[in-house]
């Protein structure tokens, strides 16, 4: 890597060199955090939309040894357990019912269905994440036919998806982010079940960044990252808090999703990737940012690195 010496005269926030479009990047950011969640009657369109996104999607079809202790074949006797845990997602069911699986409720094979052992009522499924997610979504049978589904994220139900014979695809995208939703029937009349459930997240960072401790005083540090588009522009965005905000459209990198809070964010630095994509320069830290995090978002590939915090 580079070192470059010449630019540690000044305070990191001081210290920028950026255009009117960069400067851009980040207004709008409040006003897309509370975009409301938008729901999906067809998979194909929703799929898209991840990818369109930039998130990494996870397929849960409840088969494999997670969900084995819980298949039940006979309907007079179900096989079924308060939680099950499978890819970062715990499945639960309302407070004295249960969660099991049968092959009546799956497209092909096993489905997951709530096992009311508290008196019948219209089904309920609730999914806890060890992660951020911004979408989920799958494929739900109803009984009797015309359930109106839907999926609550952050405390929103959005309009319904009105389910005929047979399985029907509901999803909903939600940019805001989310670690706990709701499967439900809005008429809440029918019992229901599902299968081939999506879950989408960031994508791991593939960008590597590195700032070397100066806290709790600040001063003089080492800034480096690695994984950029060789030659490419980089900006380094700090703030002090984490959080899940979406560059809006019509923006450099639209649609990226930062690690951090729209509160407070500055941009830092902008600079290019060597021809390994890499660099390493020093920066001044004053001690009043100490706490604070810090990402890079390479303006090419709209690829970021993880949020580091400022120690």
């Amino acid at each position: 890597m580079t070192v470059i010496t010449n630019m540690s005269c000044c305070p990191l926030k001081t210290r920028v060199v950026i255009g009117a479009a960069l400067l851009s990047l980040l207004a709008g950011t409040a006003a897309a955090q509370t975009a409301a969640p938008v729901v999906y009657s067809s998979e194909a369109e929703f799929l898209a939309d991840i990818a369109s996104l930039g998130y990494e999607a996870y397929r849960e079809g409840f088969e494999g040894p997670a969900w084995d202790h819980v298949r039940s074949t006979d309907p007079f006797n179900l096989i079924s357990a308060t939680s099950v845990t499978n890819l970062g997602i715990t499945w639960h069911a309302r407070p004295d019912n249960m969660v099991t699986t049968n092959t009546n409720w799956g497209q092909r094979s096993w489905g997951i269905f709530e096992d009311q052992r508290s008196g019948f009522s219209s089904s309920e499924l609730f999914g806890v994440a060890d992660r951020v997610l911004y979408a989920v979504g799958g494929w739900i049978n109803t009984s009797p036919d015309g359930g109106d589904m839907t999926i609550e994220v952050n405390g929103q139900i959005v309009d319904g998806v009105k389910i005929g014979f047979g399985h029907h695809f509901v999803g909903v995208i939600d940019t805001v982010g989310f670690t706990e939703f709701r499967v439900l029937d809005m008429e809440q009349h029918t019992v229901w079940g599902a299968d081939n459930f999506t879950y989408a997240a960031a994508r791991a960072p593939q960008i590597e960044l590195d700032f070397d401790p100066v806290c709790p005083n600040g001063g003089q540090t080492r800034l480096a990252w690695a994984g950029g588009t060789p030659g490419g522009q980089m900006a380094i965005v700090y703030g002090p808090n984490l959080g899940s905000l979406v560059i809006p459209n019509n923006k450099p990198c639209a649609g990226t999703l930062l690690d951090l809070s729209a509160s407070g964010i500055t941009v830092g630095y902008t600079g290019k990737s060597n021809a390994q994509g890499e660099k390493e320069l020093m920066v001044n830290v004053p001690s009043n940012v100490c706490g604070w995090y810090i990402q890079a978002v390479d303006l090419t590939s709209c690829e970021v690195s993880a949020a580091v915090m400022i120690e």
